[in-house]
């Protein structure tokens, strides 16, 4: 256990050893180690003191306080319900250089921070998940969401290209079919394959019947490759599921419950529009999935 020297002890030592001629007798007399000794030696002979010098610093951070950029902060966070990574991104999109730390420190001064509370994150072996896909409509996930309006249950188709992301939302088209020639028609790129569960308006593939669904058919004669995730695991189409938590969460809380499936159907195109176009998304790098899109088909067109 280290001792603690006054800081007149210190000084003594310092001076009195440099006027000796034995400095180590000198140490061994006071029973001061000479790593010890010399330490303080040196701070005296480059400061000319051994009193601790303050760890204060010299500068203080910038406190930022632009207003505007401080509103909008709040409202990409409050209103948009936009990360600290996220305004981040966007910000420095529009020409204002922020830090994260200085977005955290805006929010803590405002006191809207949410603290979040660390939860125990379940392990699963990624080796059995889709790997990272490079090319454009290799794989392609669709899924259903079910929204409770009211007393009214709609129903929402949802596909997701695993490359780019581009999504597909579409709200109560007449089948699962139906909204699969919708994505192939309106697709920006050429689909290899459709990825979705074993529910039964897609595959009959659970049940004891040797009659084929007609989507899985229709997939069958277009030459569309079919991937099915293993039955009650939803997390093996995490992407399609993740987006269903996005409309949950940007879109659906913000609907009037009387809202007619009309005006939802318009509502959902224009948000979908918004997604595509102009949405920073996370797993992109902060870029939208239109410039994801440009980006692919610049590199294509450098090996052509």
């Amino acid at each position: 256990m280290s001792k603690e020297y006054t800081t007149e002890f210190k000084l003594f030592i310092v001076q009195e050893a440099l006027k000796t001629k034995n400095i180590k007798i000198f140490l061994k007399k006071y029973s001061i180690a000479r790593s010890t000794f010399y330490h303080w030696y040196n701070k005296y002979k480059t400061t000319g003191t051994i009193f601790n010098l303050t760890t204060r610093p010299k500068t203080f951070p910038h406190i930022f306080n632009n207003q505007e950029v401080i509103d909008l902060i709040i409202k990409l966070y409050t209103k948009e319900y936009r990360g600290k990574h996220y305004i981040k991104a966007y910000l420095n999109r529009e020409g204002i250089k922020i830090g994260i730390t200085a977005i955290e420190n805006v929010l803590k001064r405002n006191n809207i921070w949410r603290y979040k509370v660390k939860r125990k994150k379940k392990r699963y072996d990624k080796r059995k998940f889709v790997s990272k896909i490079q090319k454009e409509g290799k794989i392609v996930q669709i899924d259903t969401k079910y929204i409770k309006l009211g007393r009214k249950t709609v129903y929402q188709f949802t596909a997701v290209d695993l490359a780019t992301r581009y999504t597909w939302d579409d709200k109560t088209p007449s089948s699962a079919l139906s909204f699969l020639k919708y994505v192939l028609t309106t697709s920006p790129f050429n689909i290899q394959s459709i990825q979705t569960d074993n529910g039964t308006e897609y595959t009959y593939r659970c049940l004891n019947t040797s009659k084929i669904n007609i989507f899985d058919e229709y997939c069958l004669k277009n030459k569309l490759e079919r991937k099915y995730i293993p039955v009650a695991v939803p997390r093996y189409n995490g992407v399609v599921e993740r987006v269903h938590g996005i409309d949950e969460k940007e879109f659906y809380s913000r609907l009037n419950k009387k809202i007619t499936v009309e005006v939802l159907k318009q509502k959902l195109n224009e948000y979908t529009h918004f997604y595509n176009h102009q949405r920073l998304i996370s797993s992109l790098g902060y870029i939208t999935i239109a410039e994801r899109i440009e980006n692919i088909t610049a590199r294509k067109a450098q090996y052509l």
